[in-house]
């Protein structure tokens, strides 16, 4: 089943609503879980992935690791973000093998270069611990952790460095943090993060 998905504005009271909003949507939410991609037709999945893939093929070329990571991301995004914005939701069946393609692509592209993928591996490790930190306060779930971990390892196969990783970073928590004042002020009381850590991936990948 997915892990519980939640932006940083909101602290411990989003957190209990969370829990109820879990407990009311009942088997629709652990559904999610078992199959996430029912959530979005399968041809708007297909075009957004379509267009994501191509998106990183033109600007990084269509090596193998670039094709394996940011291939696997694309085909996901859209499945994640509708997952996530109806069930608070980020389904472990979508984000954990991407971890097996992003590492793929990155032993890969250290075997082409002659080098252990030392580098790589201390990057995504520093990304999950910054964002276990984080959760541990009970200002983000673990699928955004996880999450987080897999699009860091994907973007360290398509060669993205340490300053494009911190920027997507970067335009996740502004992009959520603008959203949930406003949701704050309208009287919500939950943002989700997957969506916005998505749209940093993908800007980081696409701007030049």
């Amino acid at each position: 089943m997915g892990e519980k998905s939640r932006s940083t504005a909101g602290g411990g009271r989003v957190a209990g609503g969370c829990e109820s909003g879990d407990r009311a949507s009942g088997g629709r939410a652990r559904s999610v879980g078992r199959a996430g991609s029912r959530l979005v037709p399968t041809g708007a999945t297909l075009g957004a992935a379509l267009a994501l893939g191509l998106l990183a093929v033109v600007r990084w070329g269509p090596g193998p690791p670039v094709v394996l990571a940011c291939g696997y991301v694309a085909a996901v995004t859209l499945p994640l973000c509708v997952a996530d914005l109806r069930e608070r939701r980020l389904p472990n069946v979508l984000v954990l093998p991407g971890f097996v393609f992003a590492a793929t692509g990155v032993v890969g592209r250290a075997l082409a270069r002659g080098s252990p993928p030392l580098a790589e591996v201390v990057l995504c490790s520093a990304v999950v611990a910054t964002f276990a930190v984080v959760a541990a306060s009970e200002g983000m779930g673990m699928g955004d952790v996880k999450l987080a971990g897999m699009l860091a390892l994907a973007a360290t196969s398509a060669g993205l460095g340490a300053e494009r990783i911190a920027a997507a970073a970067g335009v996740a928590f502004l992009g959520a943090g603008v959203v949930a004042l406003g949701v704050l002020h309208t009287g919500g009381r939950e943002v989700p993060l997957g969506p916005f850590l998505l749209l940093g991936f993908w800007a980081a990948v696409g701007v030049r």
